[in-house]
């Protein structure tokens, strides 16, 4: 076929290269013969190539290869790149990156130990204890409030002058909220540590009480601070920011020509007034002989063997606590505290020693044991030896009836029944003194009044004894006798029925 005629890629149909349209179907032939050649410059064909294709193609390998030595070369340089040598890290400078990731391994997990919220607050209360740098611990949200070691001191006072205070403290500020009852005081967190861990102090609420007086021209302290002169005008003081604890308020003048002071140690820990008046109090205190009288813990004198101690005009202060300790074989024991009032004024106080038991209650329990014997005295019958209250009268004894004392009653009590000389004989006991002996127990001195009746004469014997009692160790409540001391004759009197 001549090469400028060409078949229809649609009908078949003979046309010439050069028509644009098959004259058959209407096939564009421009537009197909256009497609082809531009796809022969796009891929080079690998086989049916003409001589013109071939140059063309020749050109095109050209190209490539020189391409592909480019390619080559390049990928020589990075092969000859990569077999180089790499140059080593010297040996000091592998040991000190060593070192630096040990540190910083092992710094973190101390830091995560030493921080933790527990162990922040051991370290608090032990500051306390030890008052060292408490003020490191604290913080306050207050402007007005500066935490320093000298403002701390008497929070610190207030918690070390009490252990039980101070775990008390440790219990409530390791609570789920971390707060005091008194909401002064809250262990919280308070921004990080390192930037890493967490950091928790102690918050503190201060608190602003007031102080006052009743007179002019009185000066008003607070730990030895002066706060405030009074005037006809001002009576009184609203004083802080201070930290809750134990502070010493203190008023002194000079009234009716008599300087006096007000002066005792508050348990400062809310927004309330503290009367400073400067007055007088007189009262007597009633007690064992050789008690030492503390007031406010300061020790002021001893009672004597009348039994009573008396103070004169002394000054009063609304804190005015009276206790008495009493030194015994086992140890010095103390009686319960109690607070002095306005209204104590001119009154006999007396004070009890717990577990100790009273001159009421000897003289009762003695009544109730010898009317027991007494009866026993009457027919005999060791079942007719009980208390007042019907119970066996061995249950007032240690031990029961096993105990020597009881035996040595009960046999006397018998051998007065089978006396044929003995129509009758009574007991009754009176207390002389009592003291204590120890921790819950009492060396109570009483006489036995016995009187005899006959028929020729009535004979009155009186003995002296001293009993040891014991507060009852199953109830704490009523006492036991645990021995009594041999009788002593204190007299024997006889008298005729005539």
């Amino acid at each position: 076929m001549d090469d400028k005629k060409m078949f229809c890629p649609n009908c078949g149909a003979e046309t010439a290269k050069s028509a644009h349209f098959c004259k058959q179907c209407g096939f564009n032939i421009a537009d197909y013969l256009a497609k082809q050649t531009s796809e022969v410059h796009t891929q080079p064909e690998q086989s049916g190539e003409t001589p013109t294709n071939k140059t063309n193609a020749g050109t095109d390998n050209d190209s490539v290869g020189q391409k592909y030595n480019e390619n080559e070369e390049q990928t020589r340089a990075a092969a000859n790149y990569q077999t180089k040598p790499q140059k080593k890290l010297p040996k000091w400078a592998t040991i000190l990156i060593a070192c630096v990731v040990v540190l910083l391994i092992g710094g973190y997990m101390f830091g995560s130990d030493y921080y933790q919220k527990s162990k922040q607050l051991d370290r608090t209360i032990s500051a306390i204890q030890g008052d060292k740098n408490v003020a490191h611990y604290f913080t306050t949200t207050d402007p007005n409030l500066k935490i320093t070691n000298k403002n701390m001191e008497p929070f610190v006072k207030s918690m070390t002058d009490n252990k039980q205070k101070l775990s008390i403290l440790k219990s409530q500020l390791g609570s789920i909220s971390g707060m005091t009852t008194n909401q002064k005081f809250i262990f919280k967190l308070d921004g990080k540590a390192w930037l890493l861990f967490p950091k928790y102090q102690v918050f503190v609420k201060p608190v602003y009480p007031i102080v006052s007086t009743n007179h002019t021209d009185v000066t008003l302290s607070v730990d030895k601070k002066k706060v405030l002169n009074t005037t006809a005008t001002k009576l009184s003081k609203k004083i802080g920011p201070l930290v809750p604890g134990l502070y010493n308020l203190k008023s002194t003048g000079t009234v009716n020509g008599h300087a006096m002071t007000n002066s005792a140690d508050y348990e400062v820990d809310s927004n309330k007034a503290y009367d400073l008046s400067l007055k007088t109090i007189s009262f007597d205190v009633k007690g064992y002989a050789n008690s030492k009288i503390y007031l406010n813990d300061k020790y002021k004198g001893t009672i004597d063997s009348s039994g009573v101690y008396s103070f004169n005009n002394i000054p009063w202060s609304s804190v005015m606590k009276l206790q008495l300790r009493y030194k015994t074989g086992q140890g010095t024991i103390s009686s319960t505290t109690k607070s002095i009032s306005e209204s104590d004024d001119g009154t006999e106080i007396s004070v009890d020693f717990p577990g100790i038991m009273t001159k009421s209650d000897a003289s009762d329990e003695l009544d109730s044991i010898f009317s027991g014997f007494e009866a026993v005295a009457a027919d005999g019958e060791e079942s007719d030896a009980t208390d007042y209250n019907g119970n066996k009268l061995s249950e007032s004894f240690i031990n029961g009836s096993s105990n020597s004392q009881y035996q040595d009653l009960l046999k006397m009590s018998k051998g007065y029944y089978k006396d044929d000389d003995i129509n009758s004989v009574s007991y009754d006991p009176e207390v002389k003194s009592i003291v204590p002996s120890g921790r819950n127990s009492a060396d109570v001195t009483y006489d036995v009044t016995f009187d005899f009746d006959d028929s020729d004469n009535e004979r009155v014997q009186i003995y002296r004894y001293v009993a040891t009692f014991v507060q009852n160790s199953d109830t704490d409540e009523g006492y036991q006798v645990k021995t009594i001391t041999p009788s002593k004759l204190i007299s024997d009197k006889k008298e005729d029925n005539d």
